[in-house]
């Protein structure tokens, strides 16, 4: 899968990323629903992608907010937050599962500085698969975490 999708500007055509995703991350891609005539997994209006993350991150932190309150009808709001903390979210997440800082960097499609960014033209298609395999194998420990791993606590504070 190619992602961002291609671009005719010659500098968006130059960090092209490639990445291979995780079965986790296929799995919401091809339950998006398809948009005759958009090429797009997350399609916007015409043939683009969706561009609309500000209304949608109000609509997501209300829906957030509403299934708080079905736990507690006092619950406050999230504390502020941006789309772009996903992505340093995920970045710190890549190191927490012992992905390499160069492969973290590229896998974002952060420019790689110095000598390095100019003479290493390798893709790193591979290194990064399983860089998004070990961020997708984490993320599914916290959301699930084994059976064994969890230690019920009564409420005089004592196991």
């Amino acid at each position: 899968m190619a992602y961002p999708p291609r671009s005719t500007s010659l500098r968006a055509r130059e960090v092209e990323r490639r990445l291979r995703l995780p079965e986790q991350a296929l799995a919401i891609a091809e339950a998006q629903p398809v948009i005759f005539g958009n090429p797009q997994v997350f399609a916007g209006r015409g043939k683009g992608p969706f561009n609309s993350w500000s209304q949608c991150k109000e609509e997501l932190d209300a829906k957030i907010l509403e299934q708080r309150r079905k736990h507690d009808k006092n619950a406050n709001p999230l504390p502020h937050w941006t789309i772009h903390d996903l992505r340093r979210t995920a970045r710190s997440l890549m190191s927490r599962a012992g992905v390499r800082p160069d492969i973290a960097e590229r896998v974002l499609g952060h420019a790689i500085a110095g000598v390095e960014g100019v003479y290493d033209r390798h893709a790193y298609d591979e290194e990064k698969a399983v860089a998004l395999k070990a961020l997708a194998s984490l993320i599914e420990r916290i959301i699930n975490p084994p059976a064994d791993n969890v230690v019920a606590l009564r409420s005089d504070g004592s196991q």
